[in-house]
């Protein structure tokens, strides 16, 4: 369910021209069920060789492909934001793109582990244009690494980490249903 498309757009929407321009970069979608047909039609048949779907797995494996990623998408549209977060512990540059109406029904990542929010982007050209240079730059991958993993590794605790899930789940049955 995290990747379905909402409104009409999916995170191959949004990744699809950085493939295009990028011949040497590959998509793992790793968490798909056994309901694969949002991964399917022209856009994803034109890139299928250079993306890789896998179901979802136990941590210690995530971990392995976290690892060795050069940049961590957070999902589209509802968020992993554990993962993103275990990323970020492991220096990766992490991106995610949110649609502002789900950003507003607390839906989106919204923990405070990180101060510094570059990552987050509520626009399409945004999110391509930073996915983009991150691909193009490994200097900039592990400045953009580096700094994440600063910010979540100096104030992720238990106890912090329990109010953030906390809160999250405050603002999300406090929030408007969204249509």
């Amino acid at each position: 369910y995290k990747f379905y498309p909402l409104r009409g757009l999916s995170l191959f929407d949004l990744v699809a021209p950085v493939l295009a321009s990028k011949l040497d970069a590959h998509l793992v979608v790793v968490g798909i069920g056994s309901r694969r047909e949002c991964f399917t039609g022209e856009l994803f048949e034109r890139f299928k060789d250079r993306i890789i779907v896998l179901p979802a797995m136990k941590e210690r494996e995530l971990l392995e492909y976290l690892a060795g990623c050069d940049v961590y998408l957070e999902s589209v549209p509802f968020h992993s934001g554990g993962a993103s977060q275990q990323a970020m512990l492991l220096g990766k540059p992490v991106i995610n793109y949110t649609d502002p109406q789900v950003y507003l029904a607390h839906l989106a990542p919204q923990f405070f582990s990180v101060d510094d929010f570059a990552w987050f982007h509520f626009s399409i050209e945004s999110y391509r244009n930073d996915l983009l240079a991150l691909v193009e730059s490994s200097d900039l991958r592990k400045q953009r690494g580096s700094f994440l993993q600063e910010q979540v590794s100096g104030r992720v605790s238990g106890a912090d980490n329990l109010a953030s899930i906390q809160e999250c789940y405050r603002k999300a049955l406090a929030a408007p249903l969204m249509g």
